[in-house]
């Protein structure tokens, strides 16, 4: 309601001093408006009721306008410069793209996010409004890192993107403008507002944390040493041509490598009784059952022996042995630091038919095993018979007992690997066998190595028999009359055991001739010597 100010004072309020003139007029017309007294601050309207007010100094309240009329020209020439046109149209979704890929930079534009929105064919809004907001990626998580793969005792603290750098604004503003659209008005209330949400009280063990990452690392670590010292303990017993002695003392290859998976056995079991007292015991992994403990790390160190055997057949040097030993046990840890950096980095997912090719090194196969101790310890739960076949990450197919079965699988695959790398690969002694030797009768129907080669002297239904598969023959019922004669009569009634037939060696360096053609048949329970001077043949023919 206007009052009925004297034409003195209309005057005033379009000159640069506003004077307040209070009169008994004024006063008189305050008091006829009551709703102005109870709209208007009460302490003013009290004081201008009483006459209790000062005017301000003149020059003073021209300063103060001085000031605020040059702050609003600075600002209306600042805003004069800026530009409120930010948005712009595009017929469809693709040339929004081309548009930020290739010309946005050249005109000079950045380009903070886009609205998609399916309309209908006249370009109307349907009923129901679907639409899309795409944000420029460095203002915005990727859908993958809302939610944490692993979980963690604690508040998410994902997705604070989506609120700090505008997307819930321009939603906000959106939603707001299809609703005005529809309704016919502005439609201002409710208002939004963001508050993180409560957690209840929980309790963050950081070293658990450290776990989870380091302890598949330190446990490949620690066991460099005893790998390295046990590939060169069997080398080093090929290099001094112990085995190859053995063998001829009647000494089995299968209990060979038996005797050394006992020695390599025993040694680690030491160490998994140990690392799992301590592991246990020393409050590391609390929760787990110590049975589990002591079966997943027992099954590792089998598959670290087959590790070691099928090593040692590749060298023939000890030391060389050891080094590359050591430097390939650990390199096969590295699948596995490329999974995980996958799955925690790039939030990628990766399937349980992957991990599974990845585990055919043990190392890796062990790694993500240990990762699964780690994750359970960290929920506070442990591994226990009831969660070994259970994976305590959303949507992951793999878990504990997969990867204890792949140890097993890993350490019969470096079995096969030595048996078939030693049978065609013997080293320095030895006589290797074809490639294809498994595919032969010959070598399953236990008739020896020698039946495969075509020996003219050997009579088809003559009984022969074979103690060693690498250095005996078949056997031999007839000799030819005219390389019997000056010899003594061979003894018909033992059986053979060893036929030698025109044996030759040339030694490479010099052309050197160490065996002529020497032919000798060794039968059972009869002690065989060599005789000779210095360099007649004799450690060639053994």
């Amino acid at each position: 309601m206007a009052l009925n100010l004297p034409q003195a004072v209309i005057g005033l309020l379009d000159a640069p001093v506003i004077l307040f003139l209070l009169s008994d007029q004024l006063s008189s017309e305050l008091q006829q408006q009551p709703e102005l007294l109870n709209g208007t601050d009460s302490e003013l309207m009290q004081a201008l009721m009483m006459g209790n007010y000062t005017f301000p100094n003149t020059s003073t309240l021209l300063e103060q306008l001085e000031t605020i009329d040059n702050a609003a020209c600075g600002w209306t020439r600042f805003m004069s410069k800026v530009s409120v046109d930010v948005f712009k149209g595009f017929p469809d979704e693709d040339s929004i793209v081309n548009y930020t890929l290739s010309q946005a930079y050249q005109d000079n534009v950045s380009v903070f996010a886009s609205v998609i929105f399916q309309t209908n064919k006249d370009g109307s809004l349907p009923p129901h409004v679907q639409y899309k907001i795409r944000q420029n990626s460095s203002f915005t998580e990727k859908t993958n890192e809302i939610r944490r793969a692993y979980w963690r005792p604690g508040p998410n603290t994902g997705g604070k993107f989506y609120f700090l750098y505008g997307f819930v604004w321009i939603q906000d503003m959106i939603e707001r403008a299809i609703i005005n659209t529809f309704v016919g008005h502005d439609v201002v209330e409710p208002g939004n507002y963001v508050q993180m949400f409560p957690y209840p009280c929980y309790t963050r063990d950081d070293f658990l944390f450290v776990i989870e990452h380091m302890m598949p690392l330190c446990m490949v670590i620690s066991w460099v040493y005893s790998v390295a010292m046990m590939i060169q303990h069997i080398v080093a017993e090929k290099e001094h041509r112990l085995k190859e002695v053995m063998k001829m003392m009647g000494l089995n290859n299968a209990v060979h490598w038996v005797a050394w998976f006992i020695t390599g056995f025993v040694q680690l079991s030491i160490s998994v009784t140990a690392l799992t007292a301590i592991l246990k015991y020393g409050r590391v992994l609390l929760h787990s059952d110590p049975l589990i403990i002591w079966l997943f790390l027992t099954i590792y160190a089998v598959a670290t022996i087959m590790f070691c055997f099928l090593v040692s057949v590749i060298y023939s040097k000890a030391k060389l042995a050891s080094a590359c030993g050591g430097i390939i046990y650990f390199l096969s840890y590295v699948p596995y630091m490329y999974v995980a950096i996958r799955e925690e980095v790039a939030h990628d997912k990766i399937t349980a038919f992957e991990k599974c090719i990845a585990s055919l090194m043990s190392t890796t196969a062990f790694g993500l095993g240990s990762k699964y101790f780690a994750l359970y310890e960290v929920a506070g739960v442990g591994i226990q018979w009831r969660t070994i076949s259970q994976s305590p990450v959303e949507g992951d197919d793999f878990n504990l007992s997969l990867s204890m079965m792949m140890l097993i699988i890993d350490a019969g695959l470096y079995g096969v690997l030595t048996w078939y790398i030693e049978a065609v690969h013997p080293g320095m002694y030895g006589l290797p066998r074809p490639w294809y030797f498994p595919l032969q009768r010959s070598y399953w129907s236990g008739s020896g190595r020698v039946e495969t080669w075509d020996w003219p002297w050997c009579g088809g239904g003559a009984a022969r028999l074979s103690v060693m598969e690498e250095d005996q023959a078949c056997a031999m019922d007839q000799r030819r009359s005219e390389e019997m004669r000056g010899i003594e009569e061979e003894p018909s009634h033992l059986p053979l055991v060893v036929c030698i037939d025109k044996l030759t060696k040339v030694y490479k360096t010099g052309s050197k001739l160490a065996l002529n053609n020497l032919s000798l048949n060794l039968y059972e329970n009869q002690v065989v010597s060599f005789l000779g001077h210095n360099g007649a043949g004799k450690t060639t023919t053994m």
